[in-house]
């Protein structure tokens, strides 16, 4: 016999994690691509669960108040 617990899950579309985050798509993206978000693909749009934005936030240095500083890279 298998038990599952069962566990509120709310994933966030794109337009919503960028909001979250406070970034654009592209930066969406470029976090997930170098691992700072993990996100699940759903057909061909990625969803992001809220503990792995916040996780993204916290491996930045970032919370949700500094949410509209973005880290820009200089040359």
């Amino acid at each position: 016999m298998i038990f599952i617990e069962e566990v509120e899950l709310t994933l966030y579309e794109p337009i919503d994690a960028q909001d979250y985050l406070g970034v654009s798509y592209g930066t969406l993206n470029r976090y997930r691509r170098e691992g700072y978000l993990k996100g699940h693909l759903v057909g061909q749009v990625y969803l992001y669960e809220k503990q792995q934005l916040d996780q993204c936030l916290e491996a930045l240095g970032r919370n949700r108040q500094d949410k509209n500083v973005e880290v820009i890279y200089g040359n």
